[in-house]
């Protein structure tokens, strides 16, 4: 399978909307009570939430990335990442604020390309480094520190 990171487009919002939902629950639900969730929240929602983003001026140094997968007629949005400039410094200009991959794409490099794609953004800026957050619930907080992270 190839993976194409490029920069997203209104035209993925649904496909984001996808992503990040199944995402979300996959990591949280079980690790999180139901009640403490909005299972409400669905793919509909989302990608409506993502085109409002598209519409909306963003700050600047925001970005928003996409993995989309080339192995079928239409290219699917498999991931994506949002960087931002970090306003809470904390010796880091930038912050990684959001890194989705669906979760029958895991384990395939999808989100480290991702990261890569990101880390490339900010060196660009002039920062050495990024600061990620992850909640504790979170198990793909051991996918930061493979990269290498540190709490």
């Amino acid at each position: 399978m190839s993976i194409l990171i490029r920069d997203a487009e209104p035209k993925d919002a649904n496909q984001m909307g996808v992503v990040m939902v199944s995402a979300f629950f996959s990591a949280f639900l079980g690790p999180v009570a139901a009640e403490y969730l909005d299972l409400s929240w669905s793919p509909e929602t989302s990608a409506a939430a993502w085109r409002r983003y598209f519409e909306s001026e963003r700050s600047p140094g925001e970005f928003l990335l996409v993995a989309t997968s080339d192995n079928s007629s239409i290219n699917l949005v498999v991931g994506l990442a949002m960087g931002r400039r970090n306003l809470d410094h904390e010796g880091y200009k930038h912050r990684l604020a959001s890194l989705q991959v669906l979760p029958s794409h895991h384990r395939q490099g999808i989100g480290r390309k991702l990261v890569a794609a990101a880390a490339i953004r900010f060196q660009r800026e002039g920062d050495s480094g990024l600061i990620i957050g992850c909640a504790k619930e979170n198990p793909n907080c051991a996918f930061y520190r493979a990269l290498g992270g540190v709490e």
